[in-house]
Parts: structure tokens; C-alpha cells; sequence
């Protein structure tokens, strides 16, 4: 599975996403608009933008120039946004719990990363995430956040509200005051019901969006493998 305007990018770096937490809350597109560049639209669902935040570890992280690899936890705070028939996701923040990731992703793609201590505990159905931003700021950037993971309903389908909100193969980022896309390339998401146990959480207030004033609306997939394409100028 590929995003729209992929063209004949070649994947640089595979990577294994794993035990991803999806918590979204509907917005007004005006909240989200100052905070994504002139060139992009926010993207609506009946009408609403979105927040997302998304906890997930990353075990492993090979890049094709590198004869390592390694691997981390990570967290984003994110957006969805459009140009023309292009969808993706504009990102408000990623935290990483790896240094070297944190400076690569800024130089390579411009992306808003930052180094925190992040940590996933499972028990049985249940699992828990929480981190704190250490560097760069803007802080306090910290959460807690427990859920617990139900019944498989596998591939989100097309039309849907989570296949809008999952579904995305392409992002956007800033490198050097230039917009610049890459795609990423996995099989759709098999996802699982999940409710929210414990939500503490100031990345959002972080990214410059108010406090969610409402439960999110949450999902849990167990993971996906992906291929990652390097950041080229958007056109």
C-alpha cells in the first residue's frame, strides 16, 4: 500500500512499528489551521479536523546506509492535511526515545522531533505508555496514558472514520523553511477495539491545540512492518 503521488521514490530505511495506540478527538479545522503551513489544507471528516496522538514502538530501524540497526520507542501528535488529491499527515511533534533518531529525522526530513524517555508496559489486554520530553523545548510535554485492548476488527474499511484517520501514506514536514513529502509503504492496519483507562497528557497543550475536552476515540493495531522513502521538495 502506497500514498497518492508517490512517483519512483525508493524506500532508504525499513522499520517495524508495534503495539501502535491511536487516540483521536474531533476539532475545529480553525484550531488546526495557524499550525500547518499555507500550502496544505486541513483535512475534515463530516466536517471536523483531527487530533491524534499516537504511542508505538519501533523494535527495529534499519537504514540502507548503515550496516546497524537499532530501535526505540516513539510518540506523535499530529494532523491531517491535503494538497490537491495528496493526503497526509502533518506532524505537531515526535518524541523518540533515541538521539540519533531525534537529530537524523530533523536533518534528513524536518521533522519536529524531540528526545524523551519513553516507556510500554504490557499486562495481559492492558498496556500502558508514558514519557517526558527532555530536549528541545517546548515543554512540559508529558503523558500517561493506559488502555486496555479488545476484540480484533480487522482492516479499517474505505470511507470510514478510522480509515481516514489511519490510512495515511504520506507526511509533511519543514526542512530549512522548504515543505517537503515522503511516503511510507505498509499493509493497511488491522485494528482492534480499545477504551481508554487513564489519559494525563500536555502534548497536546505542547503542539498549541487546546485540551481535548472529550474521551478520545481509540484504536490499537499490534503493529505493521514498513518501508520509509527518503524527503524530497513537494511540488
Amino acid at each position: 500500500m502506497t500514498a497518492e503521488g508517490q512517483g519512483n521514490a525508493r524506500p532508504i530505511m525499513e522499520q517495524r512499528w508495534r503495539d501502535l495506540l491511536f487516540l483521536h478527538w474531533a476539532v475545529a479545522a480553525s484550531d488546526v489551521a495557524p499550525l500547518v503551513p499555507d500550502r496544505l489544507t486541513v483535512d475534515t471528516f463530516d466536517g471536523d479536523a483531527y487530533l491524534g496522538l499516537v504511542f508505538f514502538s519501533i523494535p527495529f530501524v534499519r537504514h540502507r546506509s548503515l550496516p546497524l540497526t537499532w530501535g526505540f520507542h516513539e510518540t506523535n501528535a499530529r494532523t491531517y492535511v491535503r494538497s490537491g488529491d495528496r493526503r497526509g499527515v502533518w506532524f505537531f511533534s515526535l518524541d523518540a526515545a533515541s538521539t540519533p533518531a531525534v537529530l537524523g529525522a530533523r536533518l534528513t526530513y524536518g521533522l519536529p522531533y524531540f528526545r524523551s524517555t519513553l516507556r510500554i508496559c504490557k499486562e495481559g489486554d492492558r498496556i500502558r505508555y508514558s514519557g517526558e520530553r527532555r530536549w528541545p523545548s517546548p515543554k512540559p510535554a508529558d503523558y500517561d496514558v493506559e488502555a486496555v485492548v479488545g476484540a480484533d476488527r480487522g482492516v479499517a474499511p474505505p470511507g470510514s472514520l478510522n480509515h481516514f484517520l489511519v490510512e495515511r501514506y504520506s507526511l509533511f514536514a519543514l526542512r530549512r523553511g522548504r515543505l517537503v513529502s515522503a511516503t511510507v509503504v505498509h499493509e493497511p492496519y488491522r485494528l482492534c477495539d480499545a477504551s481508554v483507562l487513564r489519559c494525563e497528557e500536555s502534548l497536546s497543550r505542547a503542539a498549541g491545540m487546546p485540551a481535548p475536552p472529550t474521551p478520545p476515540l481509540t484504536t490499537f493495531s499490534a503493529g505493521v512492518d514498513v518501508r520509509v522513502c527518503p524527503a524530497t521538495p513537494f511540488r
